[in-house]
C-alpha cells in the first residue's frame, strides 16, 4: 500500500498573532524554508481553505520563497463545513484544549506543539487504528517531526488538558 499524505490526517499548528494576509503566508513559507521546495510540495500540495479574509491573497501561500509555484489553494463555499470534515474533526479535539473563547496571551508555540502531538500521537479508526504520527513518519521520517517539535505521546499517556 502506498500512502500519501493526503490520505493521512497528520495536524501542524501554528501560533499566529494579530493574523493577517502576510503573516499566513509566512507560516508557508518558513515551512517551505525547513522542509525544502520539493518536501513541501510533497506534503502541501493542496490547501483546502474557507473564506477568512486572511486567506484573500492565495498567491502569497501558492507561490514561495523561489518564486516557483509550491502549492494550490482551494475555497471551500460559504456555510459548506461538509466540504472539509477533516477541518471540521480537527476544530472539534482542538476546541478541547482551546476554548474558542479563551484568551490566548499566555499560549506559547510549545503549548500548540504539544496539543499538536496529542492529536497526532492517537490511534484513529479511519486509519485502520494506526496514529498520524506513525504514518508520517513512515513516509517522511521523523527528522521533519522533530522540526516542527512533534513528538510521539505514549496512548496511555493521551488527555486533552485546556492551554488556555
Amino acid at each position: 500500500m502506498v500512502l500519501r499524505m493526503s490520505d493521512i490526517p497528520f495536524v501542524f499548528l501554528f501560533l499566529i498573532e494579530n493574523k493577517t494576509t502576510n503573516k499566513i503566508a509566512e507560516v508557508f513559507s518558513t515551512l517551505e524554508k525547513k522542509l525544502g521546495l520539493q518536501l513541501f510540495q510533497e506534503i502541501f500540495p493542496a490547501i483546502l481553505t474557507d473564506r477568512d479574509i486572511v486567506f484573500d491573497d492565495y498567491s502569497k501561500i501558492e507561490i514561495g520563497n523561489s518564486k516557483i509555484q509550491r502549492t494550490k489553494v482551494f475555497y471551500c463555499n460559504p456555510s459548506a463545513s461538509y466540504q472539509k470534515p477533516f477541518v471540521e474533526n480537527v476544530n472539534k479535539d482542538l476546541r478541547r484544549c482551546i476554548p474558542k473563547t479563551a484568551n490566548l496571551n499566555s499560549v506559547t508555540q510549545k503549548d500548540i506543539d504539544e496539543v499538536a502531538s496529542i492529536m497526532n500521537s492517537r490511534s484513529l479508526a479511519s486509519i485502520d487504528d494506526k496514529t498520524p504520527y506513525d504514518l508520517f513518519e513512515q513516509i517522511f521520517g521523523e527528522g521533519i517531526l522533530k522540526k516542527f517539535n512533534i513528538r510521539k505521546i505514549n496512548s496511555n499517556e493521551i488527555y486533552f488538558k485546556k492551554i488556555a
